[in-house]
């Protein structure tokens, strides 16, 4: 019964829409999700890592995260709220954070918030025509229950015969515009719950020397009841006014006494509308503006949400590359790789070894009195905690927290005692760990002077010199005499005592002596390159490539202790093996991440190869191979109509070297797509094979297939695709070949040759450029002429790919994208690769929703200089279908619009008109063509902007942490490859 009483007491002083316990809850998610980071991956689900490298996937449509904490308790975990944070920098219609939390954790003051609208609705209702007060008979019998005898102004009825069976369970009443207005005093009497609404709609907020709102409406609705009504009832009241505008954005409550500027308040919760139900005691008129549609206010104010949690509403900008390859000495200037700026400069590896957490940054309470429950107060259980409550207090370890206490220093710096009488510890390990923090903070040289199962004696070989027999002066003086007196010297009486009864009791401090009468010592034997090591791990972490030299000048001004700068450098390997993972044991760890892999993007394919086993029975493989094509990735590929990939590969480094192959594919914007990529052990004949079997298979590819492929002229490559692939065309890199050429001829004027060349569209025009060539310098023309043309001419391409590259800058820009993962271990560098296109997708996303117009910003750009030069042509028409064009220089080419042609060969080549064509078009339409579409029509899908939306439209799903993997089903273990030497002149 008194319990109750407080409860109530507890309920009446809340002000919070949840309940203390939640909001206590929340507070503390709220706190720690500012150390985790949240990366969205274009859908409904966002990747959450934190700073111990443990990784959840969060999933904002189903409410649910793979901690399962949000599921089990109904409240937002911090990774839903590091989510949170994350969407209200994306997105304006961000949901405010209460209304995350489960039902049950919010306070509701009587029993009418807990019905539901469709409990509400499903009343017998009639109307009052007189009053027009709406109230089912449910709510006429609260109000009576509530409110007493209840008296109608014009029929004079008291109780529930004033309140006339109606057609809605919702109380309010619309007030006539023609109505001469309430008196509050009158009708409203003492019913401090009773308020009328004053509602401005179907206008537009403006700033002009001030908030305003604009165009709009204000009308009148009395007798609302505070304690039965929600936000359901507002946006009720709302489509009542005005249907013919949309469905409203937002709601603001306009606080009493203030200006628009700074006194707007959204209504989003029932929770903001029991925030609002605070001022109806005092001001009986309630001011409530609605949003029908985007306005300025939206940039002015902030919501509630941001102001108390510091969010802001910012898109990132995004920022063109530089030319690809401008300076090199040979580019193609019509396909420049428009790259968007993908950020993964704060990418983290979740494979990392478990770090240690420090036990001394366990938060102990100040004193033991602040555990007591005064009569007030609620007894909230913990359920996080494992040991039982107990009621009576233990006296000893009242005390115990009592010199657990931090003493403060004169810098108002607290500072924990290392150890103390009576700390426990659960294991040596420990005990071990806190002295050897204890040896360096205080550069004091200790050692264990006892150490078996149940007893442990540290000491300090520290030495206390004792001259007050001889000093300076005085030895000098019996020097002269020839008298040695030795100078007295005596120990450091710190000591550390620990031990326990058996082994299956934990350790207790049973002796300290604390204090140090001895001198500092720069050689401290704790401070040994592993325990350096798991102290470096964060800074590691932020700055991957820190020189050791650096890191070794850091290290000793920050501990003040001496170390080797070789010490230094297995300190930093340790580090990176925290960080990074371990180069031989994350192999083992291949088949469970796969596993995830696939259980997380459906469709993909994952396939690892391993050399030969003699021994049938061994538990072990060693790896050889690992090919990944993410489903999402693949789909969006076929969607994207164009039958076009470049291969190339990158040198692995580390401890085991090999190469990084990849399959990139150029998207509607000529901005690069990757689509596999693999790790073998070499770039040769035998990888390339089994890369282009694996790709084959997902591509629904034969030998039959007519696809065009674009790669360095790498031998292994070229012969695995005239293997595979004998009727694909297989492009060479102009750039590789311009390469080769300068060891003999480095001129201009052979590039200038060259590129003539190689950019000519029709076989004559190339016969020409050649003999230009051959006249220039024969031995040179006799060396190029050894390399087939259809290989590096567009005059001797197929339309097949829609696209006039020249090179394999989509391989180079990816190679240069991934290089902060070539140095990693094979998981972490696996999920480098496989991160960056996740990220790329939600950036391309963004440029894709800003962008206006049927096709993409690279079409459209390419198009504008072909219209202008358009205009210039002049046009012959056949009376068919073909048109004659001449250009101003007198070249002269046929346009058949019906076939999509011209003898140019540039719109078969690229898919996008040329100006022949585009003459051609207009003559037909001034000749008075009927239905002839637009120029942008007339370009190939593959440069459409739905085409380069659909592409998009495929996203990369993150996955969860190596805690949370399954084990795959696999009976033998992968071990780490043999070491393999890599083609190339080694490095000195």
């Amino acid at each position: 019964m008194k319990r109750i009483c407080n409860v109530m007491k507890a309920m009446d002083k809340a002000t919070r829409p949840l309940t203390p316990t939640a909001t206590s809850i929340l507070e503390a998610n709220t706190s720690h999700a500012s150390k985790y980071k949240a990366r969205w991956t274009g859908g409904d689900k966002y990747q959450v890592t934190g700073v111990w490298q443990d990784q959840h996937v969060v999933d904002v449509r189903n409410n649910n995260c793979s901690c399962r904490k949000w599921e089990l308790i109904g409240i937002p975990c911090k990774h839903a709220i590091a989510t949170l944070n994350e969407m209200t920098k994306n997105s304006e219609d961000v949901t405010n954070i209460y209304r995350w939390v489960d039902l049950r954790k919010k306070r509701k003051k009587t029993e009418d918030e807990r019905m539901s609208r469709s409990q509400r609705g499903s009343s017998s209702q009639t109307t009052n025509q007189d009053e027009g007060i709406r109230v089912g008979k449910d709510g006429a019998k609260k109000l009576t229950r509530k409110y007493g005898k209840v008296t109608c102004s014009k029929c004079k009825n008291t109780g529930e015969s004033a309140f006339t069976p109606l057609k809605k369970m919702v109380i309010w009443n619309r007030r006539s515009r023609f109505s001469s207005g309430l008196n509050i005093q009158e009708e409203y009497g003492n019913f401090e719950n009773l308020c009328s609404f004053k509602i401005h709609h179907s206008g537009l907020f403006m700033k002009n020397r001030g908030v305003t709102y604009e165009y709009g409406a204000v009308d009148y609705y009395d007798f609302v009841d505070m304690d039965v009504f929600s936000i359901h009832e507002l946006a009720d009241m709302v489509r009542e006014l005005d249907n013919q505008h949309s469905e409203p954005i937002s709601f603001k409550f306009h606080i009493p006494g203030t200006q628009l500027d700074v006194g707007l308040l959204p209504l989003l919760t029932d929770g903001d509308v029991h925030v609002m139900s605070g001022f109806v005691k005092e001001n009986k008129v309630l001011e409530i503006y609605v949003e029908h549609r985007q306005s300025t206010v939206n940039q002015i104010l902030q919501d509630d949400i941001e102001s108390e949690f510091g969010y802001t509403d910012s898109d990132d900008d995004e920022t063109e590359d530089g030319i690809v390859g401008a300076n090199d000495l040979l580019y193609d200037k019509n396909n420049i790789v428009d790259e968007p700026d993908v950020d993964m400069s704060n990418f983290i590896s979740v494979l990392d070894h478990v770090v240690e957490r420090d036990p001394n940054t366990i938060p102990i309470p100040d004193s033991f009195e602040n555990l007591h429950v005064d009569d007030d107060e609620l007894n909230v259980i913990d359920t996080q905690v494992l040991d039982s409550i107990v009621v009576e207090g233990d006296k000893r370890k009242e005390m115990l927290q009592i010199l657990a206490k931090p003493d403060i220093c004169s810098h108002g710096e607290a500072h924990l005692p290392a150890f103390r009488l009576g700390q426990k510890f659960k294991n040596k390990e420990d005990v071990k760990h806190l002295v050897k923090l204890h040896s360096i903070h205080t550069k004091r040289a200790l050692y264990f002077g006892k150490n078996d199962k149940t007893r442990i004696r540290v000491k300090c070989k520290g030495v206390v010199a004792d001259l007050t027999q001889s000093g300076p002066w005085k030895k000098a003086k019996l020097n002269c005499k020839k008298i040695v007196v030795p100078s007295t010297t005596s120990t450091c009486p710190w000591v550390l005592f620990i031990s326990r009864k058996n082994v299956e009791d934990e350790w207790m401090v049973k002796t300290l002596v604390s204090d140090h009468t001895c001198a500092y010592s720069r050689e401290i034997k704790a401070c040994t390159a592993e325990f350096m090591g798991k102290n470096l791990i964060g800074q590691v972490e932020r700055n991957p490539t820190i020189p050791v030299r650096a890191l070794h000048e850091e290290l000793q001004k920050k501990y003040e202790v001496g170390f080797s700068r070789m010490k230094a450098f297995r300190a930093k390997q340790i580090a990176q093996k925290h960080v990074f993972g371990d180069f031989q044991k994350q192999y083992a760890l291949l088949w469970d991440y796969g596993l995830e892999l696939k259980r997380t993007n459906v469709g993909t394919t994952f396939k690892i190869d391993v050399y030969s086993e003699p021994n049938v029975n061994s538990q072990t493989r060693m790896f050889k191979r690992v090919y990944v094509c993410l489903g999402p990735l693949k789909l969006g590929f076929k969607v994207g109509l164009r039958d076009f990939l470049g291969f190339d590969g990158c040198f692995l480094k580390g401890p085991y070297p090999g190469q990084i192959l990849s399959a990139v594919g150029l998207d509607s914007n000529n901005g690069i797509y990757p689509l596999a990529y693999s790790i073998v052990e070499s770039e040769n004949t035998a990888s390339w094979t089994w890369f282009l079997d694996c790709l084959a298979e997902d591509l629904d590819l034969n030998a039959s297939s007519n696809f065009t492929f674009i790669s360095d002229r790498q031998k292994g490559l070229t012969n695995a695709i005239a293997k595979i692939f004998p009727n694909a065309e297989h492009r060479s890199c102009l750039k590789h070949i311009h390469e080769n050429m300068r060891r003999f001829w480095s001129d201009t004027e052979y590039k200038n040759l060259l590129w003539d060349s190689a950019t000519t569209t029709t076989t004559p025009h190339f016969d020409n450029a050649m003999e230009l060539f051959r006249q220039f310098d024969v031995e040179a023309y006799e060396w190029l002429k050894k390399i087939p043309p259809e290989q590096w001419s567009l005059s001797h391409f197929s339309g097949r790919a829609k696209t006039d590259s020249l090179t394999s800058n989509v391989c180079e820009v990816f190679n240069s994208k991934i290089l902060d993962a070539r140095d990693k271990p094979v998981i972490t560098c696996l999920e480098y690769i496989r991160e960056y296109p996740m990220k790329r997708i939600v950036v391309v996303q963004k440029a894709i929703d800003k962008c206006k117009g049927p096709l993409t910003p690279t079409a459209t750009n390419l198009l504008e200089p072909i219209m202008k030069e358009a205009t210039q042509n002049v046009c012959i028409f056949n009376g068919l279908d073909k048109t004659q064009v001449t250009t101003p220089r007198k070249d002269q080419y046929v346009v058949n619009l019906k076939e999509k042609t011209c003898t140019c060969r540039y719109w078969e080549l690229t898919g996008i008109v040329c100006s022949h064509a585009v003459s051609a078009i207009w003559d037909k339409i001034n000749r008075g063509g009927k239905k002839v579409p637009e120029i942008e029509a007339w370009v190939h899908p593959v440069y459409w902007l739905e085409t380069w939306a659909d592409m998009y439209s495929f996203k990369v799903d993150p996955i969860n942490g190596r805690t949370m993997w399954s084990k795959a089903p696999c009976p033998t273990t992968l071990t780490a490859p043999k070491h393999q030497i890599q083609v190339g002149r080694p490095k000195k």
